[in-house]
């Protein structure tokens, strides 16, 4: 039987993809998105459809810097993103993520201006993902705003776990890495990140790749399984998940 939200009695989500930082990345957000959405259809026990995978949009806005933003007063990306989840909303679109890591330290306000919306949280969601793979001690890799205030080291630990940290130096090389990922000189950048996540492994049980660019150049697949997290594909999952009614939170109490 052709796959039909009413056959399963789940009325699917629409789902919203906020992007453009950088574009890139959210292209990549997206295929991850569809592929999550693949693994959902097959669960079901359906065939997979054009018809079964759930209404979605991608808004790409060219959005001032995030870190820029946080660490030099540059132009606050709020007023864009505000646009954005506009835009998608206006669609249909009732359940959201957002393509970009450092982007969410502006996730409270954005819940606050959209209190209707569900707006995922990445490190939220990633944290869940790590604990229950089984691992307890975890590094990130990041922009150097993300690094610097902290925002999986808090996730994190309110979940137990343990957040090893790099030298401030080779947080910045990763930082103009990702960058170097942005302008698309992708050989300048897999070099030493993949070899940040071998070095970063000789002390910690999974590596998470806390930058949507990361993906593109360092991929999980070549590595055992749970030792490297991308995010992007966590917060895919999720946004999957959602769309299907399949998504169930970790409860903090259980971990």
């Amino acid at each position: 039987m052709p796959f039909d939200s009413k056959n399963i009695g789940v009325k699917m989500k629409q789902i919203g993809l906020i992007a453009g930082m950088g574009p890139e990345a959210g292209g990549d957000m997206l295929m991850r998105f569809l592929h999550a959405c693949r693994d959902e259809i097959v669960k079901t026990g359906h065939p997979v459809s054009d018809q079964a995978y759930p209404a979605h949009v991608l808004i790409q806005y060219p959005i001032p810097d995030r870190s820029s933003a946080l660490l030099n007063g540059g132009t606050s990306p709020l007023p864009g993103l505000v646009k954005a989840i506009g835009a998608a909303q206006a669609t249909g679109a009732d359940v959201f993520g957002i393509a970009c890591n450092t982007a969410h330290f502006w996730h409270e306000d954005l819940q606050t201006l959209f209190p209707d919306i569900d707006l995922l949280h990445i490190a939220t969601e990633t944290a869940e993902h790590v604990v229950n793979s089984g691992s307890r001690r975890c590094a990130v890799l990041a922009t150097s705003a993300t690094q610097r205030l902290g925002m999986y080291a808090s996730a994190f630990e309110k979940l137990g776990l343990e957040v090893v940290k790099q030298p401030q130096e080779d947080d910045e090389s990763t930082h103009r890495a990702i960058f170097d990922i942005k302008a698309g000189n992708l050989e300048a950048a897999r070099h030493w990140l993949n070899s940040s996540v071998e070095r970063l492994l000789q002390s910690v049980d999974t590596v998470v790749l806390g930058c949507t660019e990361l993906g593109l150049v360092v991929h999980e697949g070549d590595y055992r399984k749970h030792q490297v997290t991308d995010a992007a594909t966590v917060l895919a999952r999720a946004l999957a998940a959602k769309a299907y009614g399949t998504y169930r939170p970790t409860p903090v109490n259980a971990l």
